[in-house]
Order: structure tokens, then C-alpha cells, then sequence
């Protein structure tokens, strides 16, 4: 059993429960376990107060054990990635899932602020659950539908726990848009990485794969037959990357 601690983050509209089938298929291999909520998340969001992407990770640290293992699906795997970036001696080793290092042309930055903030403005106009509805029919999430109905459904409760106002905080604060690309900091990364993705997501197979290449002993693998939530559509597979992750990263 592991002596440090694993946090899991979820990604943008998830809770912690997201992570359940994977914990479950992990069992017991740490002395602790903590899913905490993303800024902006859940019934009652913590809003940092801190400015900026980094500033904002920063403050999260701070309410992070000193040592501990890492683990990040989407939008909380970009937050990890800046995490094991920036706290190098507080992470023992990091599980990305899906993740987007960041863009890296000013053109592509403003394309994606200004469809992020259109999404902000929705979620203020017409709230949380017509909101999660069109989310759940964005093409990144169509190798979800052969997945049972009941499974689904959870997922669209755990969305509808979200607040208006906390989840566009998150889209603003902490999208793609709003996070500095991490691409020139992976060649100095110091925490073993190993970064998963799903082979139906081509885009982001492509993009994991470029960047464990930069950093010296990150590892990769694509999942065939999956997309982009291997919380869903993979958890016994991530069970089994954290198990080997959190057994090496402490010989």
C-alpha cells in the first residue's frame, strides 16, 4: 500500500463520484484517497482567490497534503498537469487523462475565448439544465452512447449538481483559453507522467503522444475502442495505470 495520498480531479461539469468506478476497480493501494471539487464545481463552489490560470492552481496546492500522487481527467488533468509542472517536489507521480497542454497560437486562443465565453454567457442565460443537455451532445462525448442508459444518466445528474454561476466561473477561469500553454515546460517536467487517451479521439491521442516525447521518462497509451472519458468508458484500464503508477513512482 502506498504511503502517500492519491488525489483525483474530475472534469469540467463532473463531481467526484465520476471517479467512482475506477476507485472501486483500484481497491485499497493508498492510505487515503481525496476528490476534491474543481473551483467553480458543485453545489456549493469554492472560487479562488487568486488571478490567473496559475495563480489559481497555486491556491489549490495549498489545499493539497505536502506529498501525494496525481491524477487528472480533461479539464482536471490540464489542472494536474500545472500542477506537477509547477510543485514538482509535492507530486509524486501523474495520471493525465485526455489532457490538452494548452494552445499554442494566439488565433487558436482567441477562437476558443470567444466560443468559451458564448458557453459562459448560456450557462448564466439559460442555466444548468438545458446547459448540461447540449453538453452531453457534443461530438467529444458521441463514444459514449453505446454505454448503458443508466450510466448516462448518472453522469447527466452529477452535471445538474453544478451551480450557473460556478460553472461559468470554471469555463471563464479555468478553460483552455485562460490556461498558458504548458507545451515549453514539459521538457524540464521533473514528475513522471504517463498520460492516457482514447484511440476514438484521434486529436487527443495525437496530442498526448507529442507530449510524453518531450519530457524525459513520460510514458503514453491509447485505449482502442474508446474516447474521450476513460472514467466512463475505461475506469477498470485506469484503475490499472494508477495502480502501476502509484507502485513505481515509490521503489
Amino acid at each position: 500500500m502506498s504511503s502517500l495520498p492519491l488525489i483525483a480531479l474530475h472534469g469540467y461539469l463532473g463531481r467526484p463520484g465520476g471517479w467512482s468506478a475506477a476507485m472501486e476497480a483500484l481497491g485499497a493501494v493508498s492510505t487515503s484517497t481525496e476528490l476534491p471539487d474543481l473551483p467553480g464545481h458543485g453545489p456549493s463552489p469554492w472560487l479562488p482567490r487568486a488571478q490567473g490560470f496559475f495563480g489559481i492552481v497555486d491556491e489549490l496546492a495549498e489545499r493539497l497534503p505536502p506529498r501525494f500522487h496525481l491524477a487528472g481527467y480533461s479539464m482536471g488533468a490540464r489542472v494536474a498537469l500545472a500542477l506537477a509542472l509547477r510543485h514538482p517536489k509535492r507530486v509524486a507521480a501523474a495520471l493525465l487523462i485526455g489532457p490538452n497542454p494548452g494552445l499554442v497560437d494566439e488565433a487558436s486562443r482567441a477562437e476558443r475565448a470567444r466560443w468559451e465565453e458564448a458557453q459562459a454567457v448560456r450557462l448564466e442565460h439559460d442555466g444548468v439544465a438545458a446547459f448540461a443537455e447540449e453538453w452531453a451532445r457534443l461530438p467529444l462525448f458521441a463514444s459514449q452512447r453505446h454505454l448503458p442508459p443508466a450510466l448516462l444518466a448518472r453522469q447527466q445528474s452529477e452535471r445538474l449538481e453544478q451551480t450557473a454561476a460556478g460553472a461559468a466561473w470554471a469555463m471563464r477561469h479555468l478553460g483552455l483559453a485562460a490556461m498558458p500553454s504548458l507545451w515549453p515546460l514539459l521538457r524540464r517536467a521533473e514528475v513522471p507522467l504517463r498520460y492516457l487517451a482514447g484511440a476514438l479521439e484521434p486529436a487527443c491521442e495525437q496530442r498526448c503522444r507529442e507530449a510524453a516525447a518531450l519530457s524525459e521518462g513520460a510514458t503514453f497509451r491509447a485505449l482502442p475502442g474508446a474516447g474521450h472519458n476513460l472514467l466512463l468508458e475505461a475506469p477498470a484500464v485506469v484503475a490499472e495505470e494508477l495502480k502501476q503508477l502509484m507502485t513505481w513512482s515509490e521503489r
